[in-house]
């Protein structure tokens, strides 16, 4: 893509699996013309191939195909999102299709149950 770079142009561009790093996300290309994007403190995860690899954003960044982004997390809940997602991945990974390199959609994301526990209940968590 032309608007890849490695000078730093741009948004970092996270893409999947190579672009973490012990836990964190560790951006290799930049983009200049970002069109998904995530905000510190939304939670990162690969959809493509390492499915899984679930982080805390650190900052702006450009989301490639490879990589989902939970965003807008209301912050007395975001522990607990946290939780769901990574105890969702290996039922994640079941779904995965794809017959080159397997994947998760975002229907496969929205199709999880989810409990919305009440404020009491969440303060207990």
């Amino acid at each position: 893509m032309k608007s890849y770079n490695y000078d730093n142009i741009g948004l970092p561009l996270i893409n999947g699996a190579a672009d973490y790093e012990n836990g964190y996300l560790k951006a290799q290309k930049y983009t200049s013309d970002p069109k998904k994007t995530c905000n510190k403190n939304d939670l990162i995860f690969c959809i493509r191939a390492t499915i899984g690899l679930l982080v805390d954003c650190d900052k702006k960044y450009c989301l490639g195909r490879g990589v989902a982004g939970i965003t807008n997390i209301n912050p007395i809940y975001k522990e607990y999102a946290f939780h769901l997602i990574n105890s969702s991945i290996e039922n994640f990974k079941r779904a995965a299709t794809g017959s080159v390199i397997s994947g998760i959609s975002r229907k496969d994301i929205e199709n999880i149950d989810v409990i919305i526990p009440s404020s009491d209940e969440i303060n207990k968590y």
